[in-house]
C-alpha cells in the first residue's frame, strides 16, 4: 500500500513549467469562443445539447481541471469560476430564457436535468478533493458535509503547502452555493418540487464563512418565489447586505422584493414592506412622519399576530424582529435617523411581547392557583386594574389561602419553618394585610412572591411557547445595546417592571434539566451567526456542537433558562434602584430613580427631544403642504382654452405632477382630452415615496379613472407608434427613452385620428406638455415634435396665454 501511494505521488509532478501553464490557458480561451459563439447561434434549447457542444464542454471541463492540478495557487479560483460559467451556468440560463419563450419539452428537460446532474456530480468529486486537503491541513476541523453524496473519488495528491486554508476555505463555499443553485434550478425548470437541497447547501456555505453575502442573498432568492416565507426572504436579503463582504445584487434585490410585497394582501406584510425601506435605506428627513406611521400601523398588526393561533405566523415575526435588529445592530447603509427609528421599534415590540405574556400568565393562573385543591375552574383573562373587584368574588376558601400564602411568605422570608398555622394567625387584621399589599406586588399569577418555592410548578402554556424565541431574541437584543438598558426613565422602569414579574412567573414554570444544553445553537443564535455585535452573546454557544433537540418541552426549558440569565445579567448593571434580584426575586419599583444614570437619562431625554424636534418639523411641513392649496386657491385664476384647436393634450410626469391644478382646469372647460401615457404612469409611481404632492396627484388620477371621466384617460395598449428614421436611446437613458415612449403615443394619436376629426394638415391636433421651463427643454424635443406633427408647450406658456382677467 505504502509504494502504490508512492508510485501515485511520482505520476504527480510537484511543480509544472509556465510554458504548461500557458497552453492550458490558451487551449481553454479558444474552448470559451467557441461555446459563447455555440451558445449565442441557439435557436431553441436542443441546440445547446447537440454532440459538438457538448463535446466542447467536456473538453472545457478536462483542461479546468488539469490546470487547478497544474498550479492550485494560481489558477483554482479561475478555473473554477469559468468550469461554473461556461460549463453550467450559461447553459442553464440560456434554457431558462428558452423555456420562457416557448414550453420546454419533455425531451429538453431531460436533457436540462441531466446535465444539472452532471453538473452536481463534478462540483461535488471537487469539493470532497477539497474538503481531504482541508481535513489534512486542519485535522480538528468538525464540519460534517452529511449533504453531499457519498461517491468514489479518486482524488489527487497535489502538495498543501502550496495553497493556504482561506483559499481552500473560499472554494469549498464557492463549490457549495453553486450546488446550492443548480439543486435550484432544478426547481425553477419544474424538474423537481423541493428546495431543500438547495437550502441545506446554502447553509453549509454559510459555516465556511458567515462573513460572505452572497449564501445569504441565494437564500433570499430561494425563499422570494413563496408568500408565506416573505419576511425570511427579507431577512437573507438584509443579513447580505449588512455582511462584511457585501454582495452587490443584494440591494436591487431587496429593493425589487419589497416593492412586489407592497400590493400583498396580507396587511402585515404590506404595511412592513413600506416601513421596511425607510429603516434600510438612506431616506430624507421629511419622511419621519410617515415612519412613525408606518411604524404604529405595523406594530398594531403585529399585536393581532402575537394572539393569533395561526401555525407560523410567530415564525413570521421572528423574522420580522430580526431584519430590523439587523438595522440596528450594523448600520452600515442607514442613517442615524434610520438607526433611531429602527430601535424605537425594536423596543415597542419588546413592550408588545411583555404584554402578551402578561395576558397569557392571567389566563392560566386562576387553574394555577388552585392546583393543590385539584379544583377546575373556567379559564378567564384577569385585568390587572380590576384586583378589587376580584377579591370580592374569591370563595372562602380561595380567601383562606390567600392568607395562608401571605403567611407562609412572611416565614419564608424571616427564615422560619414551614408549619401548620394556627385560626389567630389566619385571621389577620386587615390593616396589616393592606400593608403588606402595598410593600409587595401580589397577583393570581404569583408576581413579586417567594411563596414560589413551595407552591406547585406551572406548565407552560402553548401560547407562550410560539412566542419565547422572540422574547429570547430580543433579550440577546438588549445585551449588546447596554446603552439602552442603562436609561433610567419613567417609561423604561415599567418595562423592566413588567419584566421583573414575567421572570418570576418563569422560575414557577416546569423546565427540564438543561445543564447538558448550555452550548447548543436555537434558532435565532443561528441568524445572527457571525455577527460581531452579537459576539458577546455567541461567547457561550458552540455552533459546531450537535444541533438543538426537537422536544418542546427542551427547547422551553433552555429558552426559559436563558432568559433567565438575561434577567441575572441585567440585574448586575449596577442599578442599585432600579431591575434588582433579592433573594431569588426579581424587582424593579416603577418610581426608583438611579443616581448613576442621570447623565444617561438626560443623554436619553436629548435623543427624544431631537426624535420631537424632527417630528414637529415633519408636522409644519405637512401642514404647509394641506394649507398652500388653500391659500392659492384665495387668488381665484380662470383660464380660458376655447382658443385651443387641439383634441388631445398629451402630459409628461412634471406637467402631471407640479400643474394638476392646470390638469384639472382643462378637464373642466371640456375642450381637450387627456391622455395620460403609461410610461408617465409608471414613473410617477416610483416617485410617490419622495413627494406629497405626487401622492396626492396619484389618488386624484386612480379615483378619475375610477369613476370614468371622458375628458381623461390612460393610455390605451395599442396606441403607440414607432417613430421612422430616428435612432432611439437606450434603456439605460431613462430620461430619453421615457421621452420617446411618450413621444410615439403623441405620433400615433396624431397619425391615426386626424382623419376622424378632419382637421388641416398643417394644424396639429395633440399637444404635448411638460412641466420644465422653456429654457431647459432641448431643441432636438422641438424638433422631434415638429417633424411628427405634434405641438410642444410648457405648462406655464400655456397658462399665460389661457389665463383671464377676473373682475
Amino acid at each position: 500500500m505504502a509504494e502504490k501511494n508512492l508510485n501515485l505521488k511520482a505520476r504527480v509532478p510537484s511543480s509544472t513549467s509556465n510554458d504548461t501553464i500557458k497552453k492550458l490557458i490558451y487551449s481553454a480561451s479558444i474552448l470559451v469562443k467557441q461555446l459563447d459563439s455555440a451558445v449565442g447561434k441557439a435557436k431553441s434549447c436542443r441546440d445547446l445539447f447537440t454532440p459538438e457542444v457538448i463535446e466542447l464542454r467536456s473538453q472545457l471541463s478536462y483542461l479546468c481541471v488539469k490546470s487547478m492540478g497544474a498550479d492550485p495557487l494560481q489558477c483554482r479560483r479561475r478555473a473554477e469560476e469559468l468550469l461554473w460559467k461556461k460549463c453550467y451556468y450559461d447553459v442553464i440560463t440560456s434554457a431558462k430564457i428558452s423555456g420562457k419563450k416557448c414550453h420546454l419539452s419533455s425531451m429538453e428537460k431531460l436533457f436540462i436535468g441531466n446535465h444539472i446532474e452532471a453538473g452536481i456530480v463534478k462540483f461535488t468529486e471537487l469539493m470532497q478533493d477539497v474538503w481531504r486537503r482541508l481535513e489534512d491541513m486542519d485535522p480538528s476541523l468538525k464540519l460534517q458535509l452529511n449533504v453531499l453524496p457519498l461517491l468514489e473519488v479518486k482524488y489527487q495528491n497535489y502538495e498543501l503547502s502550496k495553497e493556504t486554508r482561506e483559499d481552500l476555505m473560499e472554494s469549498a463555499q464557492k463549490i457549495l452555493v453553486w450546488l446550492g443553485d443548480l439543486s435550484r434550478y432544478r426547481n425553477d425548470l419544474e424538474i423537481s418540487n423541493s428546495v431543500i437541497t438547495s437550502e441545506r447547501f446554502y447553509r453549509q456555505a454559510i459555516l465556511f464563512n458567515s462573513n460572505n453575502g452572497l449564501p445569504y442573498n441565494q437564500l433570499g432568492t430561494l425563499t422570494s418565489h413563496d408568500p408565506s416565507r416573505a419576511f425570511e426572504s427579507i431577512f437573507y436579503y438584509t443579513r447580505s447586505l449588512k455582511a462584511s463582504k457585501v454582495f452587490p445584487g443584494a440591494d436591487p434585490n431587496l429593493k425589487a422584493l419589497l416593492a412586489r410585497l407592497v400590493t400583498n394582501e396580507d396587511k402585515l406584510i404590506s404595511t412592513f414592506s413600506q416601513l421596511f425601506p425607510k429603516l434600510v435605506f438612506v431616506v430624507k428627513e421629511e419622511t419621519t412622519f410617515e415612519v412613525s406611521q408606518l411604524c404604529q400601523v405595523t406594530l398594531g398588526e403585529i399585536q393581532k399576530r402575537l394572539g393569533s393561533s395561526e401555525n407560523g405566523s410567530c415564525n413570521q415575526l421572528l423574522d420580522l424582529a430580526s431584519s430590523v435588529m439587523m438595522c440596528t445592530l450594523t448600520p452600515t447603509l442607514a442613517t442615524n435617523n434610520n438607526q433611531t427609528a429602527a430601535i424605537a421599534f425594536c423596543c415597542s415590540l419588546f413592550v408588545h411581547v411583555l404584554n402578551r405574556f402578561q395576558e397569557i400568565f392571567h389566563m392560566t393562573s386562576r387553574d394555577a392557583s388552585n392546583v393543590n385543591g385539584n379544583q377546575t375552574h373556567e379559564l378567564k383573562y384577569v385585568d390587572p386594574n380590576a384586583k378589587e373587584e376580584m377579591v370580592d368574588e374569591l370563595s372562602d376558601e380561595e380567601e383562606e389561602e390567600s392568607k395562608r400564602a401571605k403567611l407562609r411568605r412572611r416565614k419564608v422570608a424571616s427564615g422560619s419553618s414551614d408549619q401548620d398555622f394556627s385560626e389567630e394567625e389566619l385571621f389577620l387584621d386587615s390593616n396589616s394585610e393592606q400593608e403588606s399589599e402595598d410593600d409587595e406586588v401580589l397577583s393570581d399569577s404569583g408576581f413579586h412572591s417567594a411563596e414560589a418555592k413551595v407552591e406547585s410548578l406551572l406548565e407552560i402554556p402553548h401560547e407562550a411557547t410560539r412566542i419565547l424565541p422572540i422574547f429570547k431574541l430580543l433579550t440577546d437584543w438588549f445585551r449588546v445595546n447596554v446603552e439602552i438598558v442603562q436609561v433610567s426613565n419613567q417609561t423604561i422602569r415599567k418595562i423592566w417592571s413588567t419584566l421583573a414579574d414575567i421572570l418570576n412567573v418563569f422560575k414557577r414554570c416546569q423546565r427540564e434539566n438543561v445543564s447538558n444544553y448550555g452550548t447548543v445553537p436555537l434558532e435565532e443564535d443561528w441568524k445572527f451567526y457571525g455577527v460581531n455585535s452579537m459576539s458577546s452573546v455567541h461567547a457561550q454557544i458552540d455552533f459546531e456542537s450537535a444541533p438543538a433537540p426537537s422536544n418542546v418541552l427542551i427547547l422551553n426549558s433552555i429558552r426559559i433558562e436563558r432568559i433567565l440569565q438575561f434577567g441575572n445579567w441585567l440585574a448586575s448593571q449596577n442599578n442599585e434602584k432600579g431591575f434588582q434580584l433579592v433573594n431569588g426575586i426579581y424587582t424593579c419599583p416603577v418610581d426608583a430613580v438611579s443616581d448613576k444614570s442621570e447623565g444617561l437619562g438626560a443623554k436619553a431625554d436629548l435623543v427624544m427631544r431631537n426624535m420631537a424636534h424632527l417630528w414637529l418639523k415633519s408636522e409644519v411641513q405637512e401642514l404647509e403642504r394641506r394649507l398652500s392649496p388653500k391659500q392659492k386657491r384665495k387668488k381665484k385664476t380662470n383660464f380660458d382654452f376655447s382658443g385651443l384647436s387641439y383634441v388631445y393634450l398629451v402630459p409628461d410626469v412634471s406637467a402631471l405632477s407640479n400643474f394638476t391644478y392646470l390638469i384639472k382646469q382643462v378637464i373642466k372647460s371640456q375642450k381637450l382630452i387627456i391622455v395620460v401615457p403609461d410610461i408617465v404612469i409608471s414613473e410617477i409611481d416610483q416617485l410617490k415615496r419622495e413627494s406629497a404632492p405626487v401622492r396626492e396627484c396619484i389618488r386624484w388620477l386612480e379615483s378619475c379613472f375610477r369613476t370614468g371621466n371622458r375628458f381623461i384617460r390612460a393610455q390605451r395598449q395599442n396606441e403607440h407608434q414607432v417613430i421612422p428614421l430616428l435612432t432611439y436611446p437606450k434603456r439605460k437613458d431613462k430620461a430619453q427613452w421615457t421621452l420617446f415612449q411618450i413621444l410615439e403615443c403623441c405620433y400615433y394619436l396624431d397619425t391615426n385620428q386626424r382623419n376622424v376629426y378632419k382637421t388641416g394638415q398643417n394644424s396639429p391636433i395633440v399637444l404635448f406638455l411638460t412641466g420644465d421651463p422653456v429654457e431647459e427643454t432641448e431643441q432636438q424635443t422641438r424638433a422631434i415634435c415638429n417633424s411628427i406633427g405634434v405641438e410642444y408647450k410648457s405648462a406655464d406658456s400655456l397658462m399665460r396665454k389661457s389665463k383671464t382677467k377676473k373682475r
